[in-house]
């Protein structure tokens, strides 16, 4: 099937703009990527607890907030302890880093509760949800008040 290209008229210009110029005007919406919004595609696999979803997601965007980065040890506690606890001693580094008003008794606190929560999640979330709210942290409280999946 031919495809009409649109006359382009570039002044002064080399053969290589134009050529640009017209492989750009024929190739416009022609592709779109499969992949949408990796944020959008992370928080609507957070959402229905697809951690491989959450971890393709994850590698295409920034480095995740806090607040995302604590969700996804949340459903590592309950999907893939070989791996959360790797995850768990980053966000409490971030944690410390990002909030200086935590100090080591916190830290050790959280500490604690993230050592315990693929064992005991509704004790480890209230500890979290604790020193989240002293912290200026509301969204870390609004996940760690969702219901454990396994409960």
């Amino acid at each position: 099937m031919p495809v009409s290209v649109p006359a382009i008229v570039v002044e002064n210009a080399g053969p290589l703009v134009v050529c640009r110029k017209i492989r750009r005007a024929m190739c416009e919406h022609m592709f779109v990527s499969i992949k949408g919004r990796p944020y959008t595609w992370f928080r609507a696999s957070l959402a229905r607890g697809d951690l491989a979803g959450v971890r393709a997601a994850a590698a295409d965007m920034p480095p995740l907030k806090l607040v995302d980065a604590l969700a996804v040890c949340l459903l590592m506690a309950e999907q893939d302890v070989n791996r959360y606890e790797r995850a768990a001693t980053k966000w409490l580094a971030r944690l410390a880093l990002e909030k200086p008003s935590v100090g080591l008794d916190v830290l050790h606190e959280a500490l604690l509760a993230m050592e315990v929560l693929p064992d005991n999640p509704i004790a480890a979330r209230q500890v979290l949800a604790r020193v989240c709210a002293e912290h200026g942290l509301p969204d870390a409280v609004a996940v760690l008040a969702a219901a454990p999946r396994g409960t």
